[in-house]
């Protein structure tokens, strides 16, 4: 019987995590401004934040894991989707403001 060695201590993986969903973060707050700032309103606002998300998944997927999710992550799934609902709030607080900002007023 061949045994399988996992290159991934729980460290490595807690801090690739940590990593990983502070860049979603921040990057979901860059995005609620800019939904505010292009009036961005109901279904459009979370169209674009869904398609955000896929594009900055998509980005550390390909130029930071250079497409070796498995050094990475356990599990492909979890990667592409968990913190999906996670910056959500922090999304719709700045995505509101700016766009009362702007155009509430007007």
């Amino acid at each position: 019987m061949e045994q399988v060695i996992h290159p991934l201590s729980p460290a490595s993986q807690q801090h690739n995590s940590k990593s990983i969903t502070f860049v979603r973060n921040v990057s979901c707050t860059i995005f609620g401004c800019t939904a505010g700032i292009l009036g961005l309103t109901s279904y459009q606002g979370f169209i674009f934040y869904f398609l955000s998300s896929l594009l900055v998944s998509t980005l550390l997927f390909v130029y930071k894991m250079k497409c070796q999710l498995s050094e990475y992550h356990h599990s492909g799934l979890n990667f592409w989707f968990s913190d999906l609902l996670g910056g959500l709030s922090s999304y719709i607080l700045t995505w509101t403001l700016f766009y009362s900002l702007i155009y509430v007023y007007e």
